[in-house]
């Protein structure tokens, strides 16, 4: 099954999901922790494919672009690279190329 991220394919991917609960703690002057949470989850992807020399410059220039990500068959909309993880050439025609896409859950 093909998988995209704002229409460009991601070859030969490989991707785990990170979902990060939200809690925030603070050190009340007494001592003790107050922590704050919430319902809602923060959806991650860390990204891994083998591509071209051409497919990592297009996966490269969406840095900054908001857009659907498609794993399996299954739309997450909103999605954006948050980072820029790893950049190996394999050789001159093949990178392997691993990076992470969140989900902006304001939108």
């Amino acid at each position: 099954m093909t998988s995209t991220f704002a229409s460009v394919n991601l070859p030969e991917v490989k991707y785990t999901p990170k979902t990060t609960v939200q809690a925030f703690g603070s050190r009340l002057t007494s001592g003790y922790m107050k922590y704050q949470t919430s319902t809602i989850t923060d959806a991650a992807w860390k990204i891994s494919v083998i591509c071209t020399a051409a497919e990592r410059a297009a996966l490269l220039a969406l840095a900054g672009t908001v857009g659907s990500l498609i794993l399996d068959g299954t739309t997450y909309t909103n999605c954006l690279i948050k980072s820029w993880d790893k950049d190996d050439e394999i050789n001159p025609t093949t990178w392997l190329v691993e990076f992470t896409i969140v989900k902006d859950s304001s939108l």
